[in-house]
């Protein structure tokens, strides 16, 4: 019996597992081939069975935001910490903001272009506050 029921065990978790970690910029030319631009630390998820579908435990989000003044492009990566918002232009992480400051919960989104929206929620106090910020 435990030679029948091991195997059905243990091969019913997966044999291999798979973890999300750093996000990694990847740039195609004008040709059409890829190249890496750079990689942005992240925090890594937790090990999944390999056999779970990506979209199932990646709960990460990426916005774009473009400030046609300046002329520069950025990326907003939302993760489960933090939320990091990348320079394309001068390839460098210019600010990282943390989800959570004590009993306030912050969210970035994109707004109007060259604008990020920033959502605050303070728990012990019980209020939300908006406001619009130029990057």
């Amino acid at each position: 019996m435990p030679l029948i029921l091991g195997p059905v065990y243990f091969l019913a978790g997966g044999t291999q597992k798979s973890k999300i970690t750093d996000a990694t910029l990847i740039k195609q030319n004008a040709k059409g081939s890829l190249s890496i631009e750079n990689n942005i630390k992240s925090n890594g998820s937790k090990f999944y069975p390999a056999r779970t579908p990506f979209y199932m435990y990646d709960q990460r989000s990426y916005y774009t935001v473009s400030n046609p003044d300046t002329k520069t492009s950025y990326l907003i990566f939302d993760d489960n910490n933090n939320i990091t918002i990348y320079n394309v232009d001068q390839k460098k992480v210019m600010r990282t903001i943390p989800h959570w400051n004590g009993a306030v919960e912050t969210s970035v989104y994109p707004a109007k272009e060259g604008h990020i929206l920033v959502s605050q929620y303070n728990a012990k106090e019980k209020f939300k506050r908006f406001s619009i910020e130029a990057l």
